[in-house]
């Protein structure tokens, strides 16, 4: 699935929550939102060259909540929560080109 950060006309928590397991999240853009990746499998990526950001605000807990396995997490700018990644309830993460 492909999301443009810059235009979403609904929560990018619902649009990831459609994914199903083992499928890939595109992201381009500047993404505000925090999120919660529950399923396993799941590649959350920024997209193109200069690849996607994540600008939460400064009192968010956690930017990237996860709790499902094998999740990859690629070519994203994070910034502005208290832990731009958190892994609860034996979830497992591996990042790559990401930034915080």
């Amino acid at each position: 699935v492909e999301i443009d950060c810059d235009t979403l006309a609904q929560p990018l928590q619902t649009l990831i929550d459609a994914v199903p397991e083992d499928g890939t999240i595109k992201l381009c853009g500047a993404c505000h939102e925090p999120i919660l990746l529950a399923k396993d499998r799941i590649e959350l990526s920024g997209s193109g060259k200069a690849g996607a950001s994540f600008s939460f605000p400064e009192d968010t807990a956690n930017g990237l909540a996860i709790t499902g396995r094998q999740i990859v997490i690629k070519k994203l700018s994070l910034s502005g929560a208290k832990k731009s990644i958190a892994v609860y309830r034996d979830g497992r993460v591996s990042s790559t080109e990401t930034t915080d």
